[in-house]
C-alpha cells in the first residue's frame, strides 16, 4: 500500500511538470534533444509574446513567432544558429529593462 502512494505522487509530479512545460511552450522530449540556450530562448520568446506583446514592434513579434515555429520542427531546428538564439535572448533582456524602468517610475 505504501508503494502505491509513492507511485501516485510521482505521477502527479510528472503531470505537474508536463503541464508547466506546456504552459511555457515546451515538452519533455525537448530536454534530451535541444541544447540549453535554445530552450532558454524558447522560454523567453513564449514569455515575451504572452506577457509583453504590447511592448514589441512588428519585427520583434515576427522574430519571436518564427523562432518558436522553427524550434518546434526538427528539420528547421537543425538550421537554427546561436546568433538567432542570442537575438531572442537579447530582446528578452531589452524588454525586461523596459518593464523594470516602468515599474520603477511608479
Amino acid at each position: 500500500m505504501f508503494g502505491i502512494n509513492i507511485y501516485m505522487n510521482e505521477y502527479k509530479a510528472d503531470k505537474l511538470t508536463s503541464d508547466w512545460l506546456k504552459q511555457n511552450g515546451m515538452d519533455e522530449k525537448s530536454f534530451t534533444v535541444i541544447e540549453l540556450p535554445f530552450l532558454q530562448a524558447q522560454q523567453v520568446a513564449n514569455a515575451l509574446l504572452k506577457f509583453h506583446a504590447s511592448l514589441l514592434n512588428e519585427e520583434q513579434t515576427d522574430l519571436l513567432n518564427n523562432y518558436i515555429n522553427d524550434i518546434k520542427h526538427k528539420a528547421k531546428r537543425k538550421k537554427l544558429n546561436k546568433t538567432r538564439v542570442y537575438r531572442v535572448l537579447n530582446l528578452g533582456k531589452q524588454i525586461n529593462r523596459q518593464v523594470f524602468k516602468a515599474y520603477k517610475r511608479r
